[in-house]
Parts: structure tokens; C-alpha cells; sequence
């Protein structure tokens, strides 16, 4: 019975984990997640090596969860950054607003197709359940570092170096 009942605490807390993370950022703001952070949302799903095999199933529904709050917010900063160039091809125009937009598209597009060959990198060192998980990990802290990467770009302080100022 002790047993039964230690399986059961542990997948509500694992289910639970996205909870603890990072899931709650869906505010207005773009703020920058620290690496402590990040850290905390993707390993916050995997309670311990040695018990990987036992819970795998458990820690990669998490970590998909995890993944797909990181997404959202990445996609939520991206489209932001798109509508920054729509807005300013609307009142102006010009050339260069147009090659940017392009340049972030094409960027983005490029930086997708590596994340994700980075992560299948990482899966394949791993055998079993355990490549999973790591490919899953790689995932959520990638794509938290992009989406810091265009909080950056969104709150940049210095405009004559950021890439939405206008001209």
C-alpha cells in the first residue's frame, strides 16, 4: 500500500510541476526569465535520474506541458515584434522596415530549424525514455532563451541599436 500511495503523490506532483514553473507568465510586459528560472521550469519536472525510468511517462507529460507554455510565450513575443512591423510599414513604408521584417522571419525560421536539431542531438546520447526527456529539456530552456532574446529586442533601452526603432 505504501508504495501504491508513494506513485500516487508523486505523478500529482509531477503533473503539478508546470504549475510551479513558469506557466503563469502570460502578462503584458516581456520580462526576462533568469537562468535560475529556466532552470527551475524544466528541472522542476524530474525529480531525479535514478527514478526516470520508473516515472518517465509522468516527467515528459510535464515537460511537454512546460514546453508548451515556453512556446506560447515565444510565439506571443514573435508575433509582437511582427505587429511592430506592421504597425510601421502602415505609417511609413519604407524599405528597410520591409527587410527587416524579412530578416526576423527568415531568423526565426533559422532558428527554429536548429533548436530543434540541438534537442535531437541532445535525444540521442540518451537511450530509451531518458532520450525523451532530454530532448524535452533542451526544448523548454531553447526556446525560454529565445523568447528572452526577443524580450531584449522588445525592451530595448537604446534605440539607435534596437532593431524595432523606427528609420
Amino acid at each position: 500500500i505504501w508504495w501504491y500511495m508513494y506513485k500516487i503523490i508523486l505523478a500529482v506532483l509531477i503533473s503539478a510541476m508546470p504549475l510551479i514553473g513558469l506557466a503563469n507568465e502570460v502578462e503584458d510586459n516581456e520580462p526576462i526569465f533568469s537562468k535560475v528560472e529556466i532552470d527551475k521550469s524544466v528541472y522542476g519536472c524530474v525529480p531525479g535520474r535514478s527514478i526516470w525510468l520508473d516515472h518517465s511517462d509522468m516527467i515528459i507529460s510535464c515537460l511537454k506541458k512546460e514546453y508548451a507554455v515556453s512556446d506560447a510565450i515565444l510565439n506571443r513575443r514573435y508575433n509582437r515584434m511582427i505587429s511592430s512591423f506592421n504597425w510601421d510599414m502602415k505609417t511609413s513604408a519604407d524599405e528597410r522596415t520591409k527587410v527587416r521584417l524579412n530578416s526576423l522571419r527568415k531568423a526565426q525560421r533559422q532558428w527554429i530549424v536548429f533548436r530543434d536539431s540541438e534537442c535531437k542531438f541532445v535525444e540521442a546520447d540518451e537511450k530509451n525514455e531518458g532520450g525523451e526527456i532530454s530532448r524535452y529539456m533542451c526544448l523548454v530552456s531553447a526556446t525560454y532563451e529565445r523568447a528572452n532574446k526577443l524580450s531584449e529586442y522588445l525592451n530595448c533601452p537604446i534605440v539607435f541599436v534596437c532593431p524595432l526603432a523606427a528609420g
